[in-house]
C-alpha cells in the first residue's frame, strides 16, 4: 500500500512537470513566431526604403536634362519621396 502511494504522488509529480514542459515548449514557440513576424516586417520595410531611394536616385537622374519649370516640380516630388525615406529610416 505504502508502495502505491508513492508511485501516485511520482505520477502526479511527473505528470506536473510535463505539463510544465509543455507549457514552456509553447510559451518559445510563441516567441520564436513572434520573431519571425518582426522579421519579416523589417524585411518589409527595408525593400519599401530601398524602393524609395531608387526612386530618389531616378528622378535625380531625370532631373539633370529637363527645363526649369519640370525640375521645380521633380525636386518637389524627390524631396517628398526622401522625406518618406528619411521616415522609414528613423
Amino acid at each position: 500500500m505504502r508502495d502505491l502511494c508513492f508511485l501516485s504522488v511520482m505520477s502526479c509529480e511527473e505528470a506536473q512537470l510535463h505539463k510544465e514542459r509543455l507549457q514552456a515548449l509553447a510559451e518559445k514557440r510563441k516567441r520564436q513566431t513572434e520573431i519571425e513576424d518582426k522579421r519579416g516586417q523589417l524585411d518589409d520595410m527595408v525593400l519599401q526604403l530601398q524602393h524609395l531611394k531608387s526612386k530618389a536616385m531616378r528622378e535625380r537622374w531625370l532631373l539633370q536634362g529637363t527645363g526649369l519649370e519640370e525640375e521645380n516640380v521633380r525636386r518637389t516630388q524627390l524631396e517628398q519621396d526622401e522625406k518618406k525615406g528619411r521616415g522609414w529610416k528613423a
